[in-house]
């Protein structure tokens, strides 16, 4: 039995999304260093930059592969995935950002592998000679199935974590703009006050060399 564990790791390609990129690096690293060997299976520029200068190697990488998520894609990583399991690593994680709503995204560390098949009784068994081949076929498919998932939920979350900050950091610039207006009508009136103030006393100093 293989003690090994690969790692998914399903990060962003792009900047600008907060705490996204971060979170997931942090929640990944913290795994990885909990396990005696690791395989990496990273996703995302972001990710293979953070790992990339670190110990532990990296088996493949998808950079720019899902940026529109689709089963293509779950199945290369669902290859990649069964070409390590039960031959190089014994467990298969993914972490990665799930989508709660708009406003809740949070990091996901979970167990892809082994998958936790329902205890089967006799009486259930309608075709047995085949059953190991059903049920492989089964788990293949509910494996693709997760996979997608996550590639989906975790484009959803990053999008939705974009979005909170560009506005906030719109609301910060209007902000900004608003104490930076201030402070130049303040200004522009002090400068035109003591321009008046100016014109004033040269007006009185020429009265009074009359």
């Amino acid at each position: 039995e293989h003690g090994g564990a690969a790692v998914l790791v399903v990060n962003s390609d792009r900047g600008l999304c907060g705490r996204y990129v971060g979170d997931i690096n942090r929640a990944a690293l913290e795994l990885v260093q909990e396990k005696e060997e690791v395989r990496l299976l990273l996703g995302g520029e972001k990710a293979y930059r953070f790992f990339r200068q670190r110990p532990w190697p990296i088996d493949e990488k998808y950079l720019h592969a899902y940026e529109r998520p689709n089963l293509a894609v779950a199945r290369r990583i669902l290859d990649d995935v069964l070409a390590l399991y039960g031959k190089e690593v014994g467990e298969v994680w993914a972490v990665y950002m799930e989508f709660r709503g708009e406003l809740v995204q949070r990091v996901r560390v979970e167990r892809l592998l082994p998958l936790e098949l329902p205890e089967l009784k006799a009486k259930d068994l309608i075709r047995e000679p085949e059953l190991p081949q059903l049920l492989e076929e089964a788990g293949r498919l509910h494996l693709l199935g997760r996979i997608l998932l996550i590639l989906l939920e975790a484009k959803a979350s990053e999008q939705a974590i974009r979005r909170q900050t560009m506005k906030a950091a719109t609301d910060n610039a209007d902000e900004l703009i608003e104490k930076l207006t201030l402070l130049y009508n303040k200004a522009r009136q002090h400068g035109i006050t003591a321009e008046l103030a100016d014109i004033m006393g040269g007006a009185e100093a020429l009265r009074e060399a009359r």
